[in-house]
């Protein structure tokens, strides 16, 4: 007779449990005999966290967080007077008027009809969020950032070349973070897509190499950039961006969002003068001093 595993499997490996003695084989964040609880120091067990629960962070000025009790809301401005262009690399605004954003049915249209047919793009223009989605984002931490683009072909006959680009680039304390979807956009039809706002979603842009929490966290603490693709290809091509939304978290519950709990976002035991979920903020009447003390928040 083959028994079940007797195990939560969000907290446990993929095996899920020993085939001869039926132990439950704990991911490195969970521990108890059915692997359902969080070690010390760490909140929120759950299947898409490969270590099952997720290490406090805190700037590193404490050890003690939990769960929050905020609720996502997402975060919505398709102003064409607000949004840019631009290239890969920071603080690159291309001209606006060789290169212009119209609103276009409740979306921005992206219109490079004055260059002429011969024109090549060789190297991709993004679209750079407005203010309202930079900052202090924080709580945006487990949540989403999903969009809509459609592509259309400017002329049908030519040849047109994919360019293999990041989709989606992330720019805040002087480290720029960039994530490639594995489906793209194809001509005439809108795609959609959601990105879980998770470090194993990204990669650092210039080396490729992968992105830990803290430094994911970091960098959502003052997003100076968003950067959404808005070319695929080498030659000129139509782009709208139809929709763009990010999550951030809020006291008041909002019934119109799934998944309503914001469960990543920790709340931090912060220590006299520091304030914020993640204590990433000074009290009123104090201010940040560089130090060679404990911690990130320097």
């Amino acid at each position: 007779i083959c028994s079940k595993c007797n195990c939560d499997l969000d907290g446990t490996l993929k095996e899920v449990c020993d085939q001869k003695t039926g132990k439950c084989l704990c991911k490195e964040n969970t521990e108890g005999n059915r692997c359902d609880k969080c070690k010390k120091n760490t909140f929120n067990i759950e299947s898409r966290n490969p270590n099952g629960c997720t290490k406090c962070f805190c700037f590193g000025q404490t050890l003690d967080c939990s769960m929050s009790g905020l609720y996502h809301i997402e975060m919505i401005n398709l102003n064409s007077t607000e949004w840019k262009l631009t290239y890969a690399r920071q603080n690159s605004e291309l001209n606006q008027k060789e290169i212009k954003i119209i609103n276009h049915d409740d979306s921005l249209k992206l219109d490079i009809g004055l260059f002429s047919n011969e024109f090549k793009l060789n190297q991709p223009i993004y679209w750079s969020a407005p203010k309202t989605y930079l900052g202090n984002k924080i709580t945006s931490y487990g949540g989403y950032l999903s969009y809509s683009i459609l592509i259309k072909q400017k002329n049908p006959t030519e040849n047109h070349s994919y360019q293999f680009k990041a989709d989606l680039i992330l720019i805040g304390k002087n480290m720029t973070l960039s994530h490639i979807s594995i489906y793209q956009p194809t001509y005439d039809k809108t795609f959609d897509n959601k990105i879980d706002l998770l470090e194993t979603q990204f990669h650092h842009l210039s080396s490729g190499s992968s992105v830990s929490r803290e430094q994911l966290m970091t960098v959502l603490s003052r997003l100076d950039e968003i950067k959404l693709r808005a070319t695929y290809y080498n030659q000129l091509h139509h782009s709208e961006l139809v929709d763009f939304r990010i999550t951030i978290a809020t006291e008041q519950q909002n019934y119109s969002v799934e998944n309503l709990k914001a469960k990543s976002v920790e709340q931090c035991s912060c220590p006299p003068n520091f304030k914020g979920y993640s204590c990433e903020s000074c009290e009123e009447g104090y201010f940040k001093v560089k130090s060679y003390g404990p911690g990130l928040f320097n």
